[in-house]
């Protein structure tokens, strides 16, 4: 499956295909994971989010959009689901206190400059 197109491969999962599961799920949980750490240590917490992810995915599939980069979309998916609940834990576990900045260090990583850049050719294209 890794000789195909990206765009080829989530077609096939979003009618689905169970090889192509599989190989999204293979291919792309590590960095998901790697990814998810730079957010927060707390490892159940990456782990039960890209769980989610893909439980989501495949329970929508027919619904979700198009992509010719897998890695960019699963990961904008990601970020926005993990930080949603690192947000959400953070507003009832820290009692009084309220901010706009998160409550963890964000370091620039491989798969942010792949988000930018993909951000980027996106608005440019329209």
């Amino acid at each position: 499956m890794s000789n195909h197109s990206d765009r080829d491969i989530w077609h096939s999962f979003k009618t689905g295909d169970q090889k192509a599961v599989s190989f999204i799920y293979r291919q792309y949980y590590p960095a998901l994971y790697h990814y998810g750490l730079q957010f927060t240590p707390h490892i159940p917490l990456v782990e039960d989010t890209i769980q989610d992810l893909f439980a989501d995915l495949i329970k929508n599939k027919k619904s979700i959009g198009d992509t010719d980069n897998i890695l960019f979309y699963l990961l904008k998916s990601f970020r926005r689901r993990l930080i949603r609940r690192l947000d959400h834990s953070h507003r009832f576990n820290v009692p009084g206190v309220m901010t706009d900045e998160p409550p963890f260090a964000v370091a620039r990583s491989v798969e942010q400059d792949i988000i930018r850049d993909e951000e980027e050719k996106q608005r440019a294209t329209g």
